[in-house]
């Protein structure tokens, strides 16, 4: 809600709830844009209209299918004029440049200062230094009418969305670019204009000093080179893309901070130090399904064990029925129990060297392997799960 454009009739109500909470009588839209803290008046705005369905993009473009491809349709271009641009971050900081061939000409080089990366992406400095390399193209008073244009980008998202019939992110700086390339082509209207994928670090000569000027321009605005014109005289807004993972990354770090604080993270500390994280997710991606449910019982202390059951009153007794001497919980389970003595020593004898037994089994994918053979060798969990093969993990096997 916060980037919508003039043209879009909630606009004017949305910056008037953004600018003042009432005392009074708070609409849900006060409270989304005030808690969220949100403030719509720096981020860019996006026109939501989809082009004409008739529109077609006004450049050329050619993705090779490979860097090696790309690489060598870029030695074998015979181009009248290149151009190179690129969008680079350094430092925490996003800038762009572009740098023109022609002839034997001195190259030309265009170089901004976009701002922190907390605000920008790398793929507005992609586009800005697009836009960059036309600008020096229109002010260099080469005629390139029966020319061949080539402007290299090292980033395919760069090129492919500018054909896109949708707006999202940077689209501002798109129309700017359509802008320029309708200037030259009505100044211009024999010019061939082709963008080409340039994988950066490939030993392009052209991509790789683009990507120097790019650093150079990240490191301060006053390195700033030939780039005072339209919508970069003023700094650029600030990238919905950019605040949006910023909120992500807050909200994430607030979330880690109040788990870390509850009891749950010293009972899951035991096992796995990482949480919250995408390691169990990761973990247990390619293991069939009884294998991830016995794995989460046991590390949630949900298993269907003595010790559990009675809690629900399913079993008379927490005390373990194999020994019959202590509550049957994970612990007693996987350490303890003296009946799966046997298969213990074995578990042991196959853990990786200089690991001790304890709960952290729970979360070793290299020893998960060892676990689920322990876990089948006490055919403890036969009844509800099946059977625990080692060979299994990779694939899910048959139930017996």
């Amino acid at each position: 809600m916060a980037t919508l454009d003039t043209r879009h009739p909630l606009y004017r109500t949305i910056h008037k709830a953004a600018r003042s909470y009432p005392r009074r009588h708070a609409a849900p839209l006060h409270d989304i844009l005030h808690h969220s803290k949100i403030k719509p008046f720096g981020l860019e705005t996006i026109d939501r209209r989809p082009r004409h369905p008739n529109w077609r993009p006004p450049l050329h473009t050619e993705i090779a299918q490979s860097s090696d491809d790309a690489v060598k349709a870029d030695r074998e271009c015979d181009a009248d004029v290149k151009i190179y641009t690129d969008g680079s971050g350094k430092d925490g900081k996003i800038g762009a440049a572009a740098i023109l061939y022609f002839g034997f000409r001195v190259p030309l080089t265009a170089r901004f200062h976009l701002g922190n990366a907390k605000q920008h992406t790398v793929y507005e400095g992609e586009c800005v230094g697009q836009l960059l390399g036309l600008r020096l193209l229109l002010n260099s008073g080469i005629n390139i009418n029966r020319c061949v244009v080539s402007i290299g980008v090292d980033n395919q998202a760069a090129i492919k969305r500018r054909g896109n019939r949708s707006r999202s992110s940077a689209s501002y700086i798109i129309e700017e670019i359509h802008k320029l390339v309708n200037l030259l082509t009505i100044s211009y209207p024999r010019a061939n204009f082709i963008v080409r994928w340039t994988p950066g670090h490939s030993g392009i000569a052209g991509n790789e000093a683009a990507d120097l000027e790019a650093k150079n321009a990240a490191e301060s605005p006053t390195n700033n080179r030939r780039s005072h014109f339209g919508i970069l005289t003023t700094p650029l807004p600030i990238s919905r893309a950019a605040h949006r993972f910023r909120l992500t990354e807050l909200a994430n770090r607030s979330y880690h901070r109040e788990f870390q604080k509850g009891p749950r993270a010293h009972r899951v500390r035991r096992f796995d130090a990482s949480m919250p994280s995408n390691k169990f997710r990761k973990l247990t991606a390619t293991l069939p399904k009884r294998f991830t449910s016995i794995l989460t019982q046991l590390r949630t202390n949900h298993a269907p064990l003595q010790a559990y059951l009675h809690r629900f009153n399913i079993s008379n007794s927490p005390t373990c029925l194999q020994c019959n001497s202590h509550p049957e919980t994970v612990s007693h389970y996987l350490l303890h129990c003296s009946k799966f003595g046997e298969q213990r020593r074995h578990l042991i004898r196959e853990l990786k060297p200089g690991i001790q037994l304890d709960l952290s089994i729970l979360g070793d994918k290299q020893n998960l392997p060892a676990l689920f053979k322990f876990i089948n060798g006490t055919n403890r969990f036969a009844e509800s799960h099946g059977n625990f093969l080692p060979a299994a993990p990779g694939r899910e096997s048959r139930q017996p």
